[in-house]
This record gives structure tokens, sequence and C-alpha cells, in this order.
């Protein structure tokens, strides 16, 4: 089978689903996150809980969500997590896109060596196939999430240095800095903007990418690490997002005569 007929097979999995913008949203989270409650349901995606909790009721009566009972047990209320056919679709779908990064990887060795005309065949065949364009609805959710998330982390972080700032100007800031305990935080947007004209100088910029974020999950893993070597609790681990994105405001699509 090939690599477009593969993610053909998983995006038909996933239209099975029918999953609405919200739902896609919640199984996002709970595929970073593993088990959420309905507080932390509502917060990510945005919503107040009484229509979070009708979408859960909804999408665990359709099975795409189930309730986590071990982690019900050890944790205050009611936790959730991706039903088994939900997860397996999904770490189905996340081995291709891994696959798929290691085979770009893997051929820009040779794109320096490629005329024009092979390389912007090569990206046309890339983009422009069944299974990549089966992907648009769910890539199209995925962004919208994604910048929602970071729309909501930013403004989160700030009231929390605006509450600290308030505080410091009543109290002094000597007395906050004694008593104030801050968890591991950090919010940084790095924004370059670089003049390009063919598909080498997107691929090489890929390519950074993709070495950058190889690099950060090896991090991921030996902080992992660490943590059970010093057997932190899971309650006591944030998740700390790191999000690159790319784009440009100048596409215009153009036809040979």
């Amino acid at each position: 089978m090939s690599e477009s007929e593969e993610y053909l097979k998983l995006m038909e999995g996933l239209r099975e689903l029918q999953l609405d913008e919200t739902e896609f949203q919640i199984i996002t989270a709970l595929r970073w996150y593993g088990s959420l409650n309905l507080k932390k349901i509502s917060k990510l995606i945005q919503r107040p809980e009484s229509t979070t909790l009708r979408y859960i009721r909804k999408m665990r009566d359709s099975k795409k969500i189930e309730f986590d009972s071990e982690k019900s047990e050890k944790s205050w209320g009611n936790f959730y997590k991706l039903s088994k056919r939900v997860r397996k679709l999904y770490e189905g779908y996340m081995k291709l896109v891994d696959e798929r990064v290691e085979r770009i990887s893997f051929d820009m060795k040779e794109f320096d060596k490629m005329s024009k005309e092979e390389l912007d065949k090569y990206v046309v065949n890339e983009i422009i196939n069944p299974g990549k364009l089966a992907e648009i609805p769910s890539t199209r959710a995925y962004f919208n999430y994604v910048s929602n998330l970071q729309r909501l982390i930013v403004n989160e972080t700030m009231d929390g240095i605006e509450e600290l700032a308030e505080m410091a100007e009543k109290e002094g800031y000597d007395e906050v800095k004694k008593k104030v305990i801050l968890p591991p935080l950090d919010v940084s947007t790095y924004v370059n903007a670089l003049k390009v004209n063919n598909f080498l100088h997107i691929l090489q910029i890929n390519e950074l990418i993709f070495e950058f974020d190889k690099k950060i999950q090896e991090l991921g893993h030996e902080f992992i690490r660490e943590m059970d070597e010093a057997n932190i609790p899971e309650e006591e681990r944030s998740t700390q997002f790191v999000n690159i994105f790319t784009g440009s405001l100048d596409l215009e699509l153009k036809f040979k005569e």
C-alpha cells in the first residue's frame, strides 16, 4: 500500500468519526494530555463547562472517549481519555506523519542536486495527491485549535504577571519576591520574515524545523526519565507547549498555458 493510500485509509477512519470542530479539539487535547477532567477540557477548548459536559456525554455515547476510572480514583473529579479505537487511529496517523517527515528529511540530501523543474515536480507530488488533500479538514481544525490555545496561554500568563505586578505595587517588590512560588513557565515568540522565491528555500527552512523538532522530542524524553527517577508525581508535571509556525500571505496560484 502506498503512502497516499495509507493516508486515505486513515482519513476515512477519522471521517467516519464525524467529528465537528469542538469534538476535534477535545480529542486533540486528550491526545496531548492523556487524561483530563471537565474543568481542564473546558479551559483548553475555551467553552463553558455546561457546553463541554454536553459534548463529553455525546462523545462517550458514541465511544469516541471513555471514562478513565484509574485516574478518577486517584484525583478529584471525573477524568476522560480517548477510546481505544480513536487512540489507535491517531497513533496510526502520527506514525504516518513521522514516517513522512523521515522520508522527506532523507530526500533533502538530494535537493541541491535537483534542477528547479525537478524540485517543483517533487513538491507538487507531495502536495497534490489524494492522501494529502484528504487531510485538509483535520489540518484546518488542528491549526485553529493550536491558534486558540496559543492565545489562551498568552492571556493567562499575562494575567498572572499583571496580578503579581499589582501585588508588588501594594505590598512592595521585596515582600512579593519572598513569598511567591513560581511554577516553571515561559512564554516566548520569535518571529522572522525571510524572502524566498523557490521551493528549495522553503525545504531548507523545513529541514531546520525537522532538526529542531527532533531535538525537542529527545529533550522531552530526557525530562521524563529525569522526573521518573526523582519520583515526581504526575500532578507536579506541567505541560510546556512548543509550537513552530511558518507560512506566507503571498499565495498566488499560477497555471501553465
